[in-house]
């Protein structure tokens, strides 16, 4: 079997939807319906879909099914092991150190799961497994003064969280979040933090570096160094002041509000499949990745992010989008037709 390894150096916090409590696993293979149906696309009736012996639970038999990319990530401590799988990837950890976990990542990229989440009328009444993914924490440190300014401004612009199913609270409160505030792109502090006794520090040694992430954009700010971290690191002063970072940052903007309307939400460790800093990795896409949908959108994605590439890396990465939307033929299920005979050797 073809082994594509895509090595990382970064890690991105994203928001994903709560964990659901007690879900099923009808033929106890140790997936669970949900993701047998939406992620996986094995069975779940039969806890060996295909018949060869080996349980779909198993880590490499789970991806007979449906086309995924596998990539391997050395993340820097402290690195929480307990959220890093969730609907769209697995992780195993391979290796530990005193500085690092080396994670395998599984992607699948052509999950239901999104299509398959309905809205709930009556999601106030919540099972109580979930409280913790509504408990305030170190960042996501909202509370009951928020909860109710939070909730007056949302009646204010029309917005009754009450009348709402939780689907549409989520969508219609996450793009209410992103209207009113204001994106600080061009720092990146909370890189270099840690929570001694529960207060963010500079990690010792990253003082200096800490300061010049700041500076990058302080011309722009009307607040002092200390004052910061209420506008790019802690939600409820990321709320109050109408301020948010990107990656980390806005997963904790997000997270702290949605908790305080009452919607349970879990953060977790998402891997991305490329890192975009580095030019070798724009090489493993073309070359690697062999589905030609997901190939062309990785790259048209990664044209689009103006600012972080060179003019000339842009022009390249759009000229090979452009060339395999325009020439490359499909055949069954998007899959090019010259491709669909070895299609299942790259799935692993």
């Amino acid at each position: 079997m073809k082994q594509s390894c895509i090595i990382l150096t970064v890690f991105l916090v994203l928001i994903a939807d709560p964990t659901r409590a007690a879900e099923l696993d009808a033929d106890g293979d140790g997936l669970s319906d949900f993701h047998e149906v939406h992620k996986y696309m094995t069975n779940p009736t039969n806890s060996d879909s295909d018949g060869d012996g080996i349980p779909d639970g198993d880590w490499h038999e789970r991806r007979e099914y449906t086309y995924t990319i596998r990539s391997v990530i050395k993340v820097m401590r402290p690195c929480n092991t307990a959220v890093i799988n969730d609907d769209y990837q697995d992780a195993r950890v391979l290796s530990e150190t005193d500085d690092y976990v080396e994670l395998e990542v599984i992607h699948y990229p052509f999950n239901t799961n999104a299509d398959a989440i309905e809205g709930e009328r009556d999601w106030q009444a919540r099972d109580p497994t979930l409280k913790s993914y509504l408990d305030p924490g170190i960042t996501t440190n909202w509370d009951e003064q928020m909860r109710r300014d939070l909730l007056a401004e949302l009646n204010a612009d029309g917005i009754d969280v009450v009348a709402l199913t939780d689907k549409e609270v989520v969508e219609r409160v996450s793009r209410w979040l992103m209207n009113r505030s204001r994106s600080l792109d061009n720092v990146f502090t909370t890189h270099y933090v840690y929570f001694p006794n529960g207060k963010p520090t500079a990690y010792p040694g990253l003082e200096e570096a800490v300061r010049r992430e700041f500076e990058r954009d302080c011309a722009s700010y009307d607040w002092a160094i200390d004052e910061h971290f209420d506008h790019e690191l802690f939600g409820r002063g990321m709320f109050y002041n109408k301020t948010h970072g990107s990656c980390t940052s806005f997963a904790v903007y997000l997270t702290t509000v949605l908790r305080a309307t009452g919607i349970p939400t879990r953060m977790v460790l998402a891997i991305p499949v490329v890192d975009h800093s580095d030019q070798n990795q724009l090489e493993l896409v073309e070359q690697h990745i062999t589905h030609h949908e997901v190939r062309r959108t990785l790259l048209a994605a990664l044209a689009g992010l103006v600012g972080l590439f060179s003019e000339q890396d842009v022009l390249k990465l759009k000229s090979v989008a452009e060339t395999l939307l325009a020439k490359v033929p499909k055949g069954k299920e998007g899959i090019p037709q010259e491709e669909q005979s070895d299609q299942v050797e790259d799935k692993k």
